[in-house]
């Protein structure tokens, strides 16, 4: 994770909030991270910006006759309460699509009113901390991007006041270590590496801090 901010001035860090562009990304990205911190008892705030509707399906039979986004709200729901998280605030976006190709999509709104909105959860929650994605790896998702923005524009105007969050955490899940040991393994078991053009374009790390979540993963 790469971080921004000051030194914590309390003893301990009473609350953390997550904030994701869509329903699984709680699970998908930081998922460990989140349910140790629970089980540390922290309190965990959740906030996940787009309902999920642009994503795949595969056997439409599975919805049962409901939309995706409702579906991808239950599954949110079940998965927040399995991790440990005090709050979730669904935001209720429009998915952009990976591609930006939904119109009304959440990385295609004004700004301003979303950063308002995540500084009042801010004002309310009052985290200590708060997680996002970094932006040199929320850059190739529009959603993950625009929820970095918000989050770190919400966090500017939050920290320097009493009781709000010191700590602003960009977090990466596909690093280059990692990239390249899954590269490694497709390369010895004679399989085509589908990784070798993500290792050209992976930054430079720049992590902060890594924590050991094993037991929680």
């Amino acid at each position: 994770m790469s971080q921004t901010g000051t030194e914590q001035t309390g003893t301990e860090q009473r609350c953390v909030m997550f904030v994701h562009a869509h329903p699984d990304d709680e699970t998908t990205k930081g998922g460990g991270t989140a349910a140790w911190l629970a089980a540390t008892g922290v309190r965990t705030v959740l906030v996940v910006c787009t309902d999920g509707g642009a994503g795949g399906v595969t056997d439409h039979a599975l919805l049962g006759g409901r939309s995706l986004a409702e579906v991808r709200s239950d599954e949110l729901a079940a998965a927040a309460a399995i991790m440990g998280f005090d709050v979730v605030h669904e935001l209720g976006y429009a998915d952009s699509g990976s591609e930006s190709e939904v119109p009304q999509g959440f990385a295609s709104q004004p700004i301003a009113p979303m950063v308002d909105q995540l500084t009042d959860l801010i004002e309310v929650e009052r985290p200590d901390v708060v997680v996002t994605y970094d932006p040199e790896y929320a850059a190739n998702h529009p959603d993950h991007l625009r929820c970095h923005e918000i989050s770190a524009a919400a966090f500017a105007q939050t920290t320097t006041d009493a009781g709000g969050p010191r700590k602003l955490y960009g977090s990466r899940f596909f690093s280059r270590r990692r990239v390249q040991a899954m590269h490694d393994w497709t390369v010895v078991h004679g399989l085509e590496s589908p990784y070798e053009r993500a290792l050209e374009k992976l930054p430079d790390e720049r992590f902060t801090t890594r924590i050991a979540i094993g037991e929680h993963a």
